[in-house]
């Protein structure tokens, strides 16, 4: 009788783990589909960083007062420097904002404001990487730029949440304004659904002799 028990124990607790097992499978793919349901629904359509270039028919930005920026650097080319005194980081900035353009750096979107122009420079970097803390900065943080034209320090000024298509986020200005784009949320698995901005006003300039 104990060997007929045993073995029927046996064969009960393998029925338990098969069953369990399949359960476990069904479940898993069952949250599986909708995981990819809700992804395929909720999310709107992305625009990459890779694709963000200013509207054409855009009138061109005027420089600042006493300054000749330099022609504008060949795409992928590093031009110079941003600096972000209170999240202790600094980044090359490269023309252009292909993925490979911003692999090397923080990104200059093509047919934007050059640093130190009275318009909207617009400067676009990866989450996970260079502005990776960009959500960090504050109203009245520092944020330096330099360039062959000279050093240029801005002051952030605010702070928002858009969606990828809001290209309004590219458009002139009649001051000198820097804006800073990033995919939103900061932690986020997959493509971001919107863009974390910061706008900062120039407050100084110190052109080089080039430039003068």
């Amino acid at each position: 009788m104990t060997a007929i028990r045993a073995r029927a124990l046996t064969v009960a607790g393998a029925a338990l783990l098969i069953t369990g097992a399949v359960t476990f499978t069904v479940a898993t793919m069952q949250i599986r589909q909708a995981e990819a349901s809700v992804s395929s629904v909720a999310l709107p359509p992305l625009a990459p960083l890779s694709a963000l270039r200013a509207p054409s028919g855009l009138p061109p930005a005027s420089v600042s007062d006493a300054a000749t920026l330099l022609a504008r650097p060949h795409m992928g080319r590093a031009f110079g420097a941003i600096w972000l005194p209170s999240l202790n980081q600094r980044w090359a900035i490269v023309q252009g904002t292909r993925m490979s353009d911003l692999r090397l750096g923080v990104g200059h979107v093509v047919g934007t404001a050059m640093p130190g122009a009275t318009s909207n420079t617009v400067l676009a970097g990866h989450r996970e990487t260079v502005f990776d803390k960009l959500g960090r900065l504050a109203i009245g943080d520092r944020v330096v730029v330099r360039t062959d034209d000279g050093r240029f320090t801005y002051r952030v000024t605010g702070t928002r949440i858009v969606k990828p298509t809001a290209v309004s986020v590219l458009a002139p200005t009649k001051t000198a304004v820097l804006t800073m784009i990033t995919c939103y949320p900061f932690v986020h698995y997959g493509p971001s659904p919107q863009r974390y901005i910061v706008t900062a006003r120039l407050v100084t300039s110190e052109l080089s002799a080039v430039a003068k």
